[in-house]
């Protein structure tokens, strides 16, 4: 069985890809559920924290069972050779202008842990910053120049099954906020540009991935490896993402191994329904109210 482990199983891009699922024949079941067997497959998808560590030492197929902060993708990314913008983790309590003007030029500041572009600030001049007092452990990402263009690719395994590239209406920041702040268009990357977002989602562990990608001078850099989708980029992608995403988790199903079928029986009478029951002569019976 396929399981999407989920806080929120009601939510739209869980019930997209449910419906996907059944369209393509493939069984799947979403929610907090915690018991697997060995055969089954699990997509962390939008799982919490807490529903990831419940999971322990399970016998399941775990896909996407990985939560990483902004700071430690970078890391790790970094240390692979990938290439990624300068960054700088900056941890609760107060920000100052120092800090920002050590990134160099215009800096960008977002949460260390979080999505959807909520929290997500642009610092155009770091000298006129005015200090704050951070709630919570931001990240510091070099802003790249990229004419106001942000990729998304969907990778699956070891392949890129499709891609978009997100417009900002400004010309500088392509963060979509729900479509309000950019436009899709079609995006092809090159075979450099393939590998590259490939293999950032396998040092990070994360089979269906939807990879920021952003071009620039200095060449192509990952701004952030996402476990997560959002219907927006779905529904504009070409092709049935939601179902290619269904029928990748009903291969590696497949490939953990279904259960053996039964060996064959040899042949034999079919059992009588009921019992022998003595008729009205001790010599004659009736089998299953047949004489």
């Amino acid at each position: 069985m396929i399981f999407v482990l989920t806080s929120h199983p009601d939510a739209r891009p869980c019930v997209e890809l449910l419906r996907a699922a059944r369209e393509r024949g493939i069984a799947m079941r979403a929610g907090p559920i915690r018991r697997f067997t060995e055969q089954d497959v699990v997509f962390a998808y939008g799982a919490s924290r807490a529903l990831l560590g419940a999971l322990g030492a399970t016998s399941a197929l775990v896909v996407n069972g990985v939560s990483y902060s902004k700071h430690q993708q970078y890391e790790r990314l970094a240390a692979a050779g990938i290439p990624v913008p300068r960054w700088q983790r900056a941890p609760r309590g107060p920000l100052g202008p120092e800090a920002l003007l050590a990134i160099g030029g215009p800096v960008i500041v977002k949460p260390d842990f979080g999505g959807f572009g909520n929290g997500v600030r642009l610092v155009s001049d770091p000298a006129r910053f005015e200090p704050i007092a951070l709630r919570r452990a931001h990240v510091l990402q070099e802003f790249i120049p990229c004419g106001g263009r942000c990729a998304r690719v969907v990778v699956l395994g070891d392949r890129v099954a499709a891609t978009i590239d997100r417009v900002a209406r400004d010309g500088v920041v392509a963060a979509y906020a729900g479509g309000k702040r950019g436009w899709l268009e079609p995006f092809h990357p090159t075979p450099e540009e393939s590998r590259l977002c490939i293999r950032a989602a396998q040092v990070l562990g994360i089979e269906v991935a939807g990879v920021d990608l952003v071009r620039s001078a200095r060449g192509p850099h990952v701004l952030e490896v996402n476990h997560r989708f959002v219907p927006y980029h779905l529904r504009a992608m070409y092709g049935d993402v939601l179902g290619d995403i269904a029928a990748y988790l009903e291969s590696r199903h497949r490939a953990r191994g279904a259960p053996r079928p039964r060996p064959p029986r040899s042949w034999r009478l079919p059992r009588p329904i009921g019992a022998w029951m003595t008729a009205k002569s001790n010599n004659e019976r009736i089998a299953n109210g047949r004489r």
